[in-house]
């Protein structure tokens, strides 16, 4: 069963988020006085960010030209794994305190700026450089997904023959799959000399 995020109190562009009201949504109260029940994924987001009146008069919904854009969709996939507790990744994101920073979660803009001056190209991902902490521009870079997989929980270092090496360079070394040596350390528990020195059965053979 999901937890409900806590809004009630938080100032969101013209909106004040005044209490739960059902389901995902919350009852808001504008800077102009005008009350609404507002979806809690569009207040997260910055989707939403004031009445019809305000949000357009204060310049609220500022074109930025990039909601067509793979970047555009990158930030809302980051921010729904993060905000929205029906995401099926908010339990791996938001669910153990990973968030995004402020400046982020309240603009597109904001994030594409950083995004085009560090690097962004439409064949890499974003990538938390310490998977315990959130999205900000002093914890994030542009990785392919190779990198990604390298920096993932299950490349961590091991020790072997004296040396600390990553567990996807010490499978190359051997000559094993990735995913037969993971597997093995991992998942079944063997030792790295034994999952390392042990062939691979072909298929229907015995040992």
């Amino acid at each position: 069963m999901s937890t409900r995020i806590e809004m009630a109190g938080k100032t969101i562009g013209e909106w004040t988020v005044l209490r739960h009201s059902s389901g995902h949504h919350w009852l808001c109260r504008c800077a102009c006085g005008a009350e609404k029940e507002v979806d809690g994924k569009s207040l997260r987001s910055g989707r939403s960010a004031g009445c019809v009146t305000c949000h357009a008069s204060s310049g609220l919904r500022t074109t930025h030209g990039g909601k067509s854009t793979r970047l555009y969709n990158i930030w809302c996939k980051m921010i729904a794994r993060c905000e929205s507790d029906y995401d099926a990744a908010y339990p791996r994101y938001g669910g153990r305190g990973i968030n995004v920073c402020e400046a982020w979660l309240q603009s597109f803009a904001a994030f594409r700026s950083w995004a085009l001056t560090t690097g962004y190209a439409d064949v890499l991902t974003i990538d938390r450089i310490d998977n315990d902490k959130g999205y900000e521009p002093g914890n994030c870079r542009w990785s392919t997904y190779a990198q990604q997989n390298r920096n993932h929980s299950r490349n961590r270092p091991i020790e072997y023959q004296g040396r600390t090496i990553l567990v996807c360079d010490l499978a190359g070394e051997v000559g094993l799959q990735q995913d037969i040596l993971k597997n093995r350390i991992f998942r079944y528990g063997w030792t790295i000399e034994e999952a390392v020195s042990t062939p691979v059965m072909k298929r229907g053979q015995r040992r």
